[in-house]
């Protein structure tokens, strides 16, 4: 794998027949099992906790019974899966209503269509924008979303963090939410020792100043001495007021070398060859592109959305 500065390119997702038994399965239970669950302990939810709620099983449902293999396998598109899930919805015997009532606001079939098609939109958002569970900086309803697939010891992904980063999130503050995944390739196994070091601080609720930190000092990432990496990523830990013990237990039992895995291979999914890649609201983009270029698609896709930008005063 090598850093790569290439010209924009666009990728497809498709949804497999698999998700479709899933999500028909999560829509059938979790709806039922919900209401009775209301009636019988008296209790009362809003709808958007009833949203929540829904988004949730299907996720844990999606993570738990689909694998890797059916996502990538050709497909249903998702318009003939909203229609299955919509007919299983009317399916219902929602009887005259009484379970229904026991939710504040009350909902009717039509309501609870609204709610399962609204977490379903949620999930082929994530899905589709390759979100992963990435630590991510502005609101999570953000109209326009942008994963970056990076390796803290590639030098373009420096750049890119050193002259694009930070104008793009204050331009478009509260247009933009920003996720960073793990690609670790060109930095070998320093940089994924860095990338299990930055999901420990992560842990601690310091990814961003400890992302930034590496991307400050990359050429202390690329030594050949493994001790000396180490301490340097200890060191940080410290520096940043973080409970080092905690810190270095994460960090020496490679807690979170799955996470770095499954943002590995989603990198792959998307085409991506070398770091940094990006996906901007479910379109690949290669390379450490300059800012404009980040400007013009989010542009686009806010005109896209109907979205009316209204620039900072900075910008």
């Amino acid at each position: 794998m090598t850093d790569t500065n290439n010209e924009p390119t666009n990728e497809t997702f498709t949804v497999s027949r698999g998700l479709i038994n899933v999500v028909v399965v999560g829509v059938v239970f979790m709806v039922a099992g919900l209401f009775m669950g209301m009636a019988l302990g008296g209790s009362s939810l809003t709808a958007r906790e009833v949203r929540n709620i829904v988004k949730d099983e299907f996720e844990i449902a999606i993570r738990n019974n689909l694998s890797e293999s059916l996502v990538a396998a050709a497909g249903t598109t998702t318009e003939q899966m909203r229609a299955v899930v919509r007919e299983e919805i009317a399916a219902l015997e929602l009887g005259d209503g009484a379970l229904v009532d026991r939710a504040a606001p009350a909902m009717d079939s039509s309501d609870i269509e609204a709610i399962v098609m609204g977490a379903l939109t949620q999930i082929e958002r994530d899905r589709s924008y390759m979100m992963g569970d990435g630590a991510y900086i502005g609101p999570e309803d953000a109209p326009v979303v942008i994963v970056e697939f990076s390796d803290f010891l590639c030098s373009f992904c420096g750049r890119h963090f050193d002259q694009t980063l930070t104008p793009l999130m204050e331009n478009f503050d509260g247009y933009v939410r920003y996720v960073y995944r793990h690609f670790p390739g060109v930095g070998g196994q320093n940089a994924v020792q860095s990338a299990l070091a930055v999901e420990c601080a992560r842990d601690q609720d310091t990814f961003w100043e400890y992302h930034a930190e590496l991307f400050r000092n990359q050429s202390r990432l690329g030594t050949n001495d493994a001790s000396a990496l180490d301490t340097y990523l200890l060191s940080v830990a410290a520096d940043f007021d973080l409970d080092v013990d905690q810190f270095e237990t994460c960090y020496q039992n490679q807690t979170h070398i799955n996470r770095i895995a499954r943002d590995s291979n989603d990198a792959q999914t998307v085409g991506a060859r070398g770091t940094p890649g990006f996906v901007i609201n479910g379109r690949f983009v290669s390379g450490a592109q300059p800012y404009d270029v980040f400007e013009a698609l989010i542009l686009e896709e806010l005109e896209r959305l109907g979205v009316d930008y209204q620039p900072s005063v900075s910008s």
